[in-house]
């Protein structure tokens, strides 16, 4: 696909009826269909069905149903239907319907509706009716009527009034009026996450968590799990920010596992681990499901397919 500069709409229908991809930079422009177009410049662009602009400079877009948009520099959008948005720099966006958008840099969103936002960086989100936002990193967020806030991060800043609903899975300071309704699901220890994902806990204290191994009892990384030893990670590493690797891994059920099973014939181990050996999990974690230590007792290893009463 070649992408060619167009200064008409009759251009534009051209260029895109070659499938090719327009480039528009002054004067308004309407498209829909597949259409793939680059503004730029004060160019404005109403964009229709499954279309796809690329907004630069002070650039405006209108986006309506699965037309999708990214937004960079100063370029504003306005999105309607299912339209989706991602906005950086200092690009500016009002979501309405059930937009969707992800919003970084320094960012601004004004969403309402059903409509749905992901802010990071420095992003700022004012949020009404039934928006829903995840706030992560330094972002602020303005929470209005019936709209929900996850929060991601400490830094997050949130300010909150009527009944909106505040969801807490990192502490960061509220400013809420007495109808706001906040939940907390900080994780703030490993018998937290526990708790949250519904994880055994033995007389001892210890965790009672569960992975999968192949068929000759090693993991994909050649961990030994024998029933009756325990086994440690020769590479553990303390750092808190660390996700994976630097320790074993595990989950609270073989369910939960079940995304890192290994293919074909495979092997099922319980583990008893103390919770003090754990790195605490955080709410940014790509794989919240599992949680990271350093030794574990080996309880039992099993075939699940002959074991019919587990």
């Amino acid at each position: 696909m070649e992408w060619i500069e167009c200064a008409t709409q009759e251009e534009l229908r051209q260029v895109v009826k070659a499938g090719n991809g327009a480039i528009v930079r002054n004067g308004y422009f309407v498209m829909g269909g597949s259409a793939s177009v680059r503004a730029s410049g004060s160019a404005s662009v109403r964009a229709f069905d499954s279309a796809s602009v690329r907004a630069f400079d002070s650039a405006s877009v209108e986006a309506f149903g699965s037309a999708s948009v990214r937004a960079f520099g100063s370029a504003s959008v306005e999105a309607f239907g299912s339209a989706s948005v991602r906005a950086s720099g200092s690009a500016s966006v009002e979501a309405f319907g059930s937009a969707s958008v992800e919003a970084f840099g320094s960012a601004s969103v004004e969403a309402s509706g059903s409509a749905s936002v992901r802010a990071s960086g420095s992003a700022s989100v004012r949020a009404f009716d039934s928006a829903s936002v995840r706030a992560f990193d330094s972002a602020s967020v303005h929470l209005f009527a019936r709209a929900l806030a996850r929060i991601m991060s400490h830094d997050v800043t949130v300010h909150a009034q009527d009944w909106a609903t505040v969801i807490l899975h990192a502490a960061a300071d509220v400013a809420l009026t007495a109808s706001v309704i906040v939940i907390d699901r900080v994780i703030r220890s490993a018998e937290d996450w526990a708790s949250a994902y519904g994880a055994k806990r033995r007389e001892d204290g210890c965790l009672v968590l569960r992975k999968w191994v192949y068929a000759d009892g090693k993991s994909g990384y050649g961990t030994l799990y024998v029933a009756g030893q325990s086994v440690s990670a020769e590479d553990w590493d303390d750092d808190p920010d660390r996700e994976c690797g630097g320790g074993l891994h595990a989950c609270a059920s073989l369910l939960d596992a079940t995304k890192y099973k290994p293919a074909g014939e495979a092997l099922a181990v319980e583990l008893w681990v103390d919770p003090m050996d754990c790195r605490v999990p955080l709410p940014t974690d790509e794989m919240p499901e599992k949680i990271r230590f350093r030794t574990a007792y080996v309880a039992r290893v099993w075939n699940p397919a002959e074991d019919k009463g587990e």
